[in-house]
């Protein structure tokens, strides 16, 4: 996706498309009551419904794909290298990639896969290690896999 059209799509469609589906899911009665924000949308939303159903996890899966897509891509074009001054920054980017991994794995069809939950956390926890160093992480993320 060029950096012109991840603009665009970030400016126009997903907002479009986000209020639309609001409009057309929302409970009975609520139809004309759109909310000045994505969280007080979402917070009216589910105000009306106590379950996530495969409407409302299909849009998040929907927004999280599209996330995922611009990470990667941001990720991709960051000529930053280990011990250069924009290392850390990429690899927050990362980070959030495997953020998105962890969401798509739990809100995935069917039952969760243990082996995919284990792999999303070793990589964060990974890359949170040489983010925050004294914590230990990369040892947590060894016994995890260890088990």
């Amino acid at each position: 996706m060029s950096e012109g059209r991840a603009a665009w799509h970030l400016q126009g469609l997903p907002h479009q498309r986000n209020r639309d589906f609001y409009r057309a899911h929302a409970p009975h009665g609520h139809q004309s009551q759109p909310a000045p924000c994505c969280a007080d949308r979402l917070a009216w939303h589910f105000s009306g419904w106590k379950w996530m159903d495969d409407l409302i996890r299909g849009e998040i899966l929907s927004l999280a794909r599209t996330a995922h897509g611009l990470t990667e891509l941001s990720y991709q074009n960051d000529p930053a290298r280990r011990g250069e001054s924009g290392w850390n920054e990429k690899q927050r980017v990362l980070l959030a990639d495997m953020a998105l991994h962890l969401l798509q794995t739990s809100l995935g069809r069917g039952e969760l896969s243990e082996a995919d939950l284990k792999r999303n956390l070793f990589s964060i926890l990974t890359i949170s290690d040489q983010l925050m160093p004294d914590h230990g992480l990369k040892a947590v993320a060894e016994e995890l896999y260890s088990s």
